[in-house]
């Protein structure tokens, strides 16, 4: 399931597959629906993006640390990164969504 994650503007601060990986965990939490778009559509990987190369620099660190564990687990336990996974397999990993909500949150 390998893909490009194409996007309106380009990133200053998360690399393509933190980018990509963020974009499944936004995209879980404010999913699309028949009546409208959701996080994906909205780009809201743009808006954590700019908020991480902006007033939450400080976060930055943090953001790659959470971003590459939570990949490193979804690899082991799942035989890939969390934004190539399937549905099931996404809600099988998100034991740890307290933190990623907390993550998107800041």
């Amino acid at each position: 399931m390998r893909t490009t994650l194409k996007l309106s503007v380009p990133l200053f601060t998360l690399n393509e597959v933190e980018a990509k990986t963020v974009d499944a965990i936004a995209s879980r939490i404010f999913p699309a629906d028949d009546h409208s778009g959701g996080a994906h559509e909205a780009e809201v990987v743009v808006y954590i993006d700019r908020t991480l190369a902006g007033h939450a620099r400080h976060l930055q660190a943090f953001y790659h640390d959470c971003l590459g564990e939570l990949d490193a687990y979804c690899s082991t336990h799942f035989s890939g990164p969390f934004a190539e996974l399937s549905e099931r397999n996404r809600r099988k990993s998100s034991g740890g969504w307290t933190l990623t909500t907390w993550l998107l949150a800041q």
